[in-house]
């Protein structure tokens, strides 16, 4: 098996998130540039002693870590455990009370709610968010991660990104910063987040509070230049773009100049062959078990079918019931009680393929001598079929190629999978 005990064995192995983690924590030693065969931000690394390999990996979550350790740490055992969920004390769905949280929200707008509520109550002086800034030079819309200090910064960084963000490579920012902040980011993100809070950096820890979102995973640059292209635009003028907004569940909005197109999501993701990154489809976390509380879409029919945009919400720690019960006293979001099981009803895709299914995907690896991050979970519930994870990594293999060699458009016309609107 693939060595991955190394900065270097992790890049090679496909694990690398691009979260951005070891830039943040040995800045001068290890920058991030754009691979753009890959369409990934890749740690760049100068020459490292022994002794700062050994501390890198201690913070790098891409070649996995104790998940259980770390969540049980950061949030006690007086808690609810799920095996779907991870630790939890209080589960519910709800939405904003603000026309301008939700006029682009993509579901109920809690995480930018949340985000304003610390930054009005003075729980925090300023949130760190992710925004996507225009296209530029040769290279299409990516993205740029702050601070937001007001609700007009947190609605620029509104909207989810299917896309690499390196929003751990951020210490200089947060060193700069007077004040406690909040930080948004994926579980992956989260994770590298607790890990550098490990190692007692002061700047790490004046992030008190983590909002986290469900997740799927991500593709690279690679998928996003390419479906703007497939849309008539030339990433490098594209002038905004969001990946999803407006609803739920939503559309990609591209816009150069006076030409607009809009785009339907999930559809837009069958516009290319590029497939999940590696990295995502070996990853346990579904519903960011390290936040202090996270969100994700109501895929549940009552509430879809209401007109009314809604999101599910996860909240493990203390302090994350205490601001979403203060939310609702102060009216600032409507919500109600959900239960566990409808919860994982209701993502039950992702939920399968991260929990479900790694067993059999793991075991897959081993057969093919590849690196997978190990995360110290035991698959409880079942072990999945390895010949169906095969076909699985088969078929997106097939399309992979098919985009390399220029034919995926063709042939997914031909058997009727690429999306209506492009």
């Amino acid at each position: 098996m693939k060595d991955i005990t190394t900065i270097s064995g992790v890049i090679k192995s496909d694990l690398c998130i691009s979260c951005g983690a070891c830039a943040a924590y040995k800045p001068e030693l290890i920058t991030l540039r754009e691979n753009k065969k890959k369409g990934l931000l890749e740690p760049v690394v100068k020459k490292l002693t022994a002794i700062d390999e050994v501390d890198v990996m201690n913070i790098c979550p891409g070649k996995g870590y104790d998940i259980h350790k770390l969540s049980s740490k950061k949030f006690g055992i007086d808690t609810y455990s799920s095996y779907e969920l991870g630790l939890y004390r209080q589960l519910g769905v709800g939405f904003a009370n603000s026309d301008r949280v939700m006029e682009k929200a993509s579901s109920g707008g809690l995480m930018t709610a949340i985000a304003y509520y610390l930054l009005d109550k003075k729980i925090v002086d300023g949130v760190i968010v992710t925004k996507i800034i225009p296209g530029d030079k040769k290279i299409g819309p990516r993205t740029k991660t702050f601070i937001a200090t007001n609700l007009e910064g947190l609605l620029e960084a509104q909207g989810s990104k299917y896309c690499p963000v390196p929003s751990l490579d951020i210490r200089t920012v947060v060193e700069d910063f007077d004040g406690q902040l909040a930080f948004v980011g994926t579980p992956c993100q989260i994770a590298g987040l607790e890990l550098l809070k490990e190692q007692q950096l002061g700047w790490a820890n004046k992030i008190i509070f983590t909002i986290g979102n469900f997740c799927g995973g991500f593709r690279d640059f690679r998928e996003t230049d390419k479906i703007i292209e497939r849309a008539g635009f030339r990433p490098e003028k594209v002038e905004n773009f969001t990946y999803r907004g407006g609803g739920q569940p939503g559309r990609m909005y591209i816009q150069s100049g006076e030409k607009v197109k809009e785009l339907n999501y999930p559809d837009y993701a069958r516009a290319t062959g590029f497939i999940k990154h590696k990295r995502c489809r070996y990853c346990i976390d579904a519903t960011g078990e390290l936040a202090d509380i996270s969100f994700g879409d109501a895929w549940i029919e009552k509430y879809l079918k209401s007109g009314q945009g809604w999101s599910i919400f996860v909240a493990r720690s203390l302090m994350a019931t205490d601001v979403i019960n203060g939310m609702f006293a102060d009216k600032q979001i409507y919500f109600e009680n959900i239960g566990e099981n409808e919860i994982i009803a209701s993502q039950i895709g992702n939920i399968s393929t991260k929990k479900y299914r790694q067993g059999a995907r793991n075991k897959l690896a081993q057969l093919f001598n590849e690196a997978v991050p190990d995360f110290n979970e035991v698959n409880k519930k079942f072990e999945g079929s390895i010949l169906f994870e095969l076909k699985v990594l088969a078929t997106h293999k097939i399309f992979y190629f098919l985009e390399i060699l220029g034919l995926y458009k063709f042939i997914s016309k031909l058997l009727k999978r690429y999306p209506q609107d492009m």
